[in-house]
């Protein structure tokens, strides 16, 4: 018996067809990064691991800005983004653009580590938290009655704003202050990331500002101010 399946069926298949097919273009992506990578020097490697991340980052920003009619710039890097290398870097980008914006951001973070020589990332221990368990935790943390009007939220190893994009919003939803801008000021005042490694705390803060982004726009985009964000840094290095 043939079975025909309903528009919301159909729609589901698609966006699994659409999420498995990103996971491997991503795959293959970080793979052919790799392949460059081990034909450089250490210290050109950490570079084309940063000078790459940068460029993949930008690419991610300014699809997410332009699709909500935003023209601000990405937070300056570090290190500028490569010039190279502009189809992979485009490929990659699109294969997380289809993710969930957890996944993404685990998946750039496991993308630069992947790239870092050795010896650097054995000495920062970087090691990114998987959705599935920054998801059990925050439920731990909602099931144990943690009043988010109230709280404060420290990570002292951000890599990758697992826990900082996934408390944000939390903060923003129960805050008590109003308007928008003062919301922005409230959850800059009560969280906080710590990271050793300078640039893991630029693409931190730049994924936290991905998942600020709506209220952000909503508070501070004005006629006369439209391409500024005045919140401060909200992930710092140590």
């Amino acid at each position: 018996m043939l079975v025909k399946k309903s528009p919301q069926d159909t729609e589901a298949d698609r966006l699994q067809d659409a999420i498995a097919t990103a996971e491997v273009l991503f795959s293959l992506g970080q793979s052919e990064a790799q392949a460059i990578a081990t034909e450089l020097t250490a210290k050109a490697r950490l570079h084309f691991a940063q000078a790459i991340c940068s460029a993949v980052m930008a690419v991610l920003w300014n699809g997410k800005t332009a699709s909500m009619g935003c023209n601000w710039a990405i937070r300056e890097s570090l290190v500028a983004p490569t010039r190279k290398y502009s189809g992979l870097v485009h490929r990659v980008a699109n294969a997380l653009t289809t993710l969930s914006r957890p996944r993404a951001g685990f998946l750039i973070g496991q993308f630069y580590t992947a790239l870092l020589p050795e010896a650097v990332r054995k000495g920062l221990g970087a090691y990114y938290t998987p959705p599935p368990l920054v998801d059990r935790l925050m439920t731990l943390v909602d099931e144990s009655g943690l009043d988010w009007t109230t709280a404060r939220v420290i990570d002292p190893a951000c890599g990758g704003a697992a826990f900082l994009a996934s408390a944000a919003p939390k903060l923003v939803a129960a805050s008590k202050a109003k308007p928008g801008q003062r919301i922005l000021e409230d959850v800059e005042a009560r969280l906080l990331g710590v990271e050793v490694d300078e640039f893991a705390a630029w693409m931190s803060m730049v994924l936290l500002d991905l998942s600020l982004l709506e209220v952000a726009i909503l508070a501070l985009a004005s006629p006369n101010q439209p391409n500024q964000r005045s919140w401060k840094t909200l992930a710092l290095p140590i």
